[in-house]
């Protein structure tokens, strides 16, 4: 089926604000070098596919690890991607190699070509390459997952950060992260508080959002508690 091509250029102008990212900063990606592979494509959602496909555990953990080769990660790879590829997950990963990659179809024949493109391209400046260039991604709203609250240094042109809150509602609290953070002495509930507090002050002149995202750990039923038995609680 043909696209008309007044309404595929309209819509290939549109600027993208994508509200829901984890993306690494360039400098992380960046110290990745020659380890850099076609499977590092596939360790996202995909990888659930793969799972699902009957991919082993230990196969997934060897098919991350930088000092196995491409070969070899093929090898163990393949079977399942054969039986993944038309998955809506296994297909945002084949438009990503044809559209930025240039590589067709990803097969015995063409991973190291891809390996070698994506090596080749990672230098400074592929990120925006990829969101801002290729994408039309005009900002993202990162919620960081290698900080417990937010993430400071970061590219403010191309990333706006989330203050996550979600560690905040575990059980126990983080206290000692909080504490460390925030310069608070927790000691009790109410120093708890003062630091969630100060938190706030820290961070939310700088955040884009706050998120709390602890569905994936506990019930979200929360009941509206007397000060008095939370503090029960928390002692």
């Amino acid at each position: 089926m043909k696209t008309d091509p007044e309404i595929q250029h309209a819509v290939d102008k549109i600027q993208v604000i994508n509200t829901h990212e984890h993306q690494v900063e360039e400098a992380k990606l960046l110290k990745r070098g020659d380890s850099l592979d076609f499977f590092s494509l596939f360790t996202n959602y995909a990888i659930s596919d793969l799972a699902s496909a009957g991919m082993p555990p230990e196969s997934m953990d060897k098919c991350q690890q930088t000092d196995v080769s491409p070969e070899e990660k093929w090898r163990l790879f393949e079977p399942h991607y054969l039986a993944t590829r038309n998955t809506a997950y296994l297909k945002a990963v084949r438009i990503v190699i044809r559209d930025l990659y240039e590589v067709e179809e990803l097969n015995s024949r063409t991973y190291a070509t891809l390996t070698e493109r994506m090596r080749a391209r990672n230098k400074p400046g592929v990120v925006r390459w990829i969101l801002r260039d290729r994408c039309n991604i005009r900002v993202s709203q990162v919620n960081a997952l290698d900080t417990m609250f937010f993430r400071r240094k970061t590219d403010a042109d191309l990333f706006q950060q989330d203050l996550s809150v979600a560690k905040l509602l575990n059980w126990p609290p983080p206290i000692e992260e909080l504490s460390k953070t925030t310069g608070v002495s927790i000691t009790s509930f109410k120093t708890y508080g003062q630091a969630i507090d100060q938190l706030f002050v820290l961070y939310a002149p700088l955040a884009c959002a706050a998120k709390q995202q602890s569905a994936y750990w506990r019930m979200q039923n929360f009941d509206d508690v007397s000060d008095t038995d939370a503090e029960q609680a928390f002692e």
